[in-house]
């Protein structure tokens, strides 16, 4: 039987280890994110935190100014076995996680003909890691960087027409957003990563169908707007890419419930105590 062509709409990409490195000015190279191979554990309270051990295993580490973030197996589990949180390094995983031949190669294998590729390891799922950094022109330089890659190496050559590009915006300034819309728009980006719930990031929030405010505009739906003046989708990963009720905020590692809406029956498996975001 012949398989029909499969387009898949939540795929993701690890970024290259030296995609920030071989694009921002020099002078934020020892600031900007970059990997740095080195031995350690997973420690701390929740046993979430790096700690370099020269006795502990290799692992790849992005460092970005105050974050220190290690490449989790969980980022590219495929062929990976067992895998908890342990850590791994570029050198372990699946070329086609990263490298854009074998990636293509890995679709024609899985009968994928076309593919939408979120942020993965460093950015999350909609580039909140630039938005919580308090330089925001590096942030900024930071989400162009991506974009850069996502359009002019990820979504070309090869890739072009089976690789769509999805890149992300500055969250924290709707008008640097919509600058980003446009000028991603004039490279052919055809959809932007947005979040879909942006309140648990300090960000206004999208109003409820039945709110009665649903007609005054805000920032966040001024962005969409823009998007869609464009001609640009804005694909919202669910749940993962930022913190939903009953999750952890990242940021502020604060939980997050939101009021319960009148004439809305509460779901009886969100009582009780929320879990932790993973």
């Amino acid at each position: 039987m012949k398989i029909p062509r499969i387009i898949s709409v939540d795929d993701h990409v690890v970024e290259p280890p030296d995609l920030w490195s071989a694009r921002l000015p020099a002078k934020y190279q020892d600031r900007g994110p970059r990997i740095i191979r080195e031995r350690g554990k997973m420690g701390g309270p929740v046993g979430m935190q790096w700690v370099p051990d020269s006795s502990g295993n290799w692992a790849d580490i992005w460092y970005y100014d105050d974050l220190v973030s290690p490449f989790s197996r969980l980022s590219a589990a495929v062929g990976m076995g067992d895998l908890a949180f342990a850590t791994t390094t570029f050198d372990e995983i699946r070329p086609g996680c990263w490298k854009q031949k074998e990636r293509l190669a890995d679709m024609d294998a899985n009968h994928v003909d076309v593919s939408i590729c979120f942020p993965n390891t460093l950015p999350r799922f909609c580039g909140q890691t630039f938005m919580e950094r308090e330089d925001k022109d590096l942030g900024l330089l930071c989400v162009q960087a991506y974009n850069d890659w996502m359009i002019d190496e990820w979504c070309a050559g090869e890739g072009r027409g089976r690789l769509i590009p999805l890149t992300i915006v500055p969250l924290w300034d709707v008008e640097l957003a919509v600058q980003e819309v446009h000028r991603c728009a004039a490279k052919g980006s055809y959809a932007i990563a947005f979040s879909e719930n942006p309140h648990p990031l300090g960000l206004p929030g999208l109003p409820h169908r039945r709110s009665t405010y649903r007609r005054r505009p805000s920032r966040p739906r001024q962005a969409r707007a823009q998007a869609r003046s464009q001609h640009r989708q804005a694909a919202q990963h669910q749940r993962v890419g930022s913190p939903a009720e009953g999750r952890r905020c990242r940021a502020s590692g604060t939980w997050f419930r939101p009021p319960r809406l009148p004439g809305r029956p509460q779901n009886p498996r969100r009582e009780g105590h929320p879990r932790p975001l993973q």
